[in-house]
C-alpha cells in the first residue's frame, strides 16, 4: 500500500518537489525487495532519470548504479555511470567522472580506466577540468611505467595552462622531467612553456577586457595598434576610427568617454527620448 502511495506521488508532483519522493521511493523499494524484483527496480530507475532535470539527476544515477553493483551486473553498472556522465550538467561532469573512474578501477582494474580518461578528456569538459583530468591520467601512466604516454598527456594539457597563473601544472611537469626525462625532453618542455606563455600573453595583450581590467584610458592610436597586432584589416580600422573619432561639427562622438577596445557587433544605440 505504501508503494502505491509513492506511485501516486511521483505521478502527481513535478520537480523540484518530486525529487525527495523519488529518492525515498527507490531506496525503500530496493531495501525491501532487493534482488527479487530487480527488473521492476530497473524500470523505476529508468523512469526516474528520464523525468529528472539535469541538475537533479546525479543522486538518482548513483542509486541506480549501486543497485546494479549490489544485485545486478558490473557491466550494467558501468553503463549507468556512463549515462550519468552525459546527463549531468558541465559543472558536475568532473566529479561524476571521478566516481566512474574509481568504480571502474575497483571492478575491472587500472588498465580499463585508460579509455575512460580519454573519453572524459574528449567529452567537452570545461578547460580547467580537462587539465585536472589530464594530470590524473598522466599520474596513472607514470605509475604503470608508460613514461612516453605520460609525457604526451602533459604536452596535450599544456595548451590549457597559462604559465603565469598556473604554476602548479608546470611544476608537476618539471618534476616529471627531472625524474624521468633527459636533456632533450627537458628542453622541449621549456620550449613548449615559452610558446604557451607567448600565446597567452599575446591574447591578453589584445583583449579589450584586459585593458579595461587595468583601468587604462586607451587613445585611438593605441587602440589601432592593438587591432593591427590582432590582425584586423585597415578597412575595419578605418570604420572603427570613423565611429569613435569626434564628429566634424565639433560634437563629441557617441560614448566618447567610453574606453576604446570593444566594438559592439550589431547593437545600435537607442535615442535618449526613452
Amino acid at each position: 500500500d505504501a508503494f502505491k502511495v509513492y506511485e501516486r506521488g511521483v505521478k502527481i508532483f513535478k520537480y523540484p518537489h518530486v525529487k525527495d519522493i523519488w529518492v525515498t521511493y527507490l531506496s525503500k523499494f530496493v531495501k525491501r525487495y532487493g534482488k527479487t524484483k530487480l527488473e521492476r527496480a530497473r524500470e523505476l530507475f529508468e523512469h526516474a532519470v528520464e523525468t529528472a532535470p539535469a541538475d537533479a539527476v546525479k543522486p538518482l544515477y548513483l542509486q541506480y548504479a549501486k543497485l546494479e553493483e549490489d544485485y545486478g551486473l558490473a557491466k550494467r553498472a558501468m553503463k549507468v555511470y556512463d549515462q550519468a556522465t552525459k546527463a549531468v550538467p558541465n559543472n558536475e561532469k568532473l566529479s561524476m567522472y571521478e566516481i566512474y573512474l574509481a568504480r571502474a578501477t575497483e571492478i575491472f582494474g587500472v588498465p580499463k580506466t585508460r579509455e575512460l580518461y580519454e573519453q572524459a578528456i574528449e567529452s567537452g569538459l570545461p578547460d580547467k577540468d580537462v587539465k585536472t583530468m589530464c594530470l590524473k591520467y598522466a599520474e596513472l601512466e607514470k605509475s604503470l611505467g608508460e613514461i612516453d604516454r605520460a609525457r604526451g598527456i602533459f604536452i596535450f594539457a599544456s595548451q590549457f595552462s597559462d604559465p603565469r597563473s598556473d604554476a602548479d601544472f608546470w611544476n608537476k611537469w618539471h618534476e616529471f622531467e627531472v625524474q624521468h626525462g633527459n636533456e632533450d625532453t627537458f628542453r622541449e618542455m621549456l620550449r613548449i612553456k615559452r610558446s604557451v606563455s607567448a600565446s597567452y600573453s599575446q591574447t591578453h595583450f589584445i583583449l579589450p577586457e584586459y585593458l579595461m581590467q587595468k583601468d587604462q584610458t586607451v587613445s585611438l592610436d593605441d587602440a589601432k595598434d592593438k587591432l593591427k597586432q590582432a590582425g584586423v584589416t585597415e578597412d575595419e580600422m578605418a570604420a572603427l576610427e570613423r565611429q569613435l573619432a569626434p564628429a566634424a561639427n565639433g560634437t563629441p562622438a557617441r560614448d566618447s568617454n567610453r574606453k576604446v577596445g570593444f566594438v559592439s557587433a550589431g547593437t545600435e544605440s537607442q535615442p535618449n527620448a526613452g
